[in-house]
């Protein structure tokens, strides 16, 4: 079990691991064209579009994922409260890409949703395999 087998509880923490490094990796190789994609939308004027898109999928992807796991009255809570602080920034900042800001923290800051349930206290008997920071 080498150095890497050492760091992980299991197969699958450190295939989560390894996917939000990707997705951290993805994210953050982004940067350098951002201004880009966003100057060529506005010329084009699908700024405001292609944002209502995103918004659009990711409630709708937020939703489906609700009417999966039937989340509690805790957590709804918590979503709205994020979505409210998203929305204020949205109606405040004039820059779209200062408006951008929260959304990409965020994803960068959250666990996989994978093992999401593994750290609220929804495991199964069987436990997840994961440890708990």
């Amino acid at each position: 079990m080498g150095v890497v087998g050492s760091l992980f509880s299991s197969d699958r923490e450190r295939r989560l691991w390894l996917w939000t490094g990707a997705l951290m990796v993805a994210i953050y190789s982004s940067l350098g064209i951002a201004r880009a994609v966003t100057d060529e939308l506005r010329e084009r004027n699908l700024l405001r579009a292609s944002i209502a898109v995103f918004v659009v999928v990711a409630v709708g992807a937020i939703a489906w994922r609700w009417v999966q796991e039937r989340p509690d009255r805790g957590e709804v809570g918590a979503a709205l409260a994020v979505a409210f602080g998203y929305w204020v920034v949205a109606l405040r900042v004039d820059s779209v890409e200062l408006r951008s800001e929260p959304t990409s923290s965020s994803t960068v800051s959250s666990p996989p949703s994978s093992i999401w349930p593994c750290w609220n206290g929804r495991a199964t008997a069987g436990g997840c395999g994961i440890r708990r920071p």
